[in-house]
């Protein structure tokens, strides 16, 4: 499956996002490692679009994890917490579910290695 470079970053932030709690700036750091692996550049705004269409499309949340317990934000956080140490993302169940039943786009193999096959996103 190619996808088009919007769906592309939507779904590799839901990859990082998929099993933890992670600050914008962690998901940031992820991304352009992993991007750069394949030869892409992603950047911030593409990053910070796609969590807000995640979060819009219900297979992403927000979440405070400087309350006790940790609390969703309830849709896009602020924009003055958007990039906050304390928010955090994390995909939903319906998030993860798309993930697991479509692995085709995303450019690695089991053992971390691109696959031969991979084509970037087109624009």
């Amino acid at each position: 499956m190619n996808l088009n470079r919007r769906e592309f970053v939507r779904r590799f932030v839901l990859m990082e996002i998929a099993d933890d709690y992670e600050s914008l700036e962690h998901i940031a750091w992820l991304i352009a490692r992993d991007a750069s692996e394949c030869g892409l550049t992603i950047s911030n705004a593409e990053i910070r679009q796609g969590l807000m269409e995640l979060i819009e499309a219900g297979l992403a949340r927000a979440y405070c994890l400087g309350s006790n317990p940790v609390l969703e934000t309830g849709g896009i956080p602020m924009p003055d917490r958007f990039e906050d140490s304390f928010t955090h993302y994390r995909a939903t169940p319906k998030g993860t579910e798309l993930l697991t039943a479509d692995r085709d786009w995303w450019p690695f193999d089991d053992e971390g290695e691109l696959r031969l096959n991979w084509k970037p996103p087109e624009d």
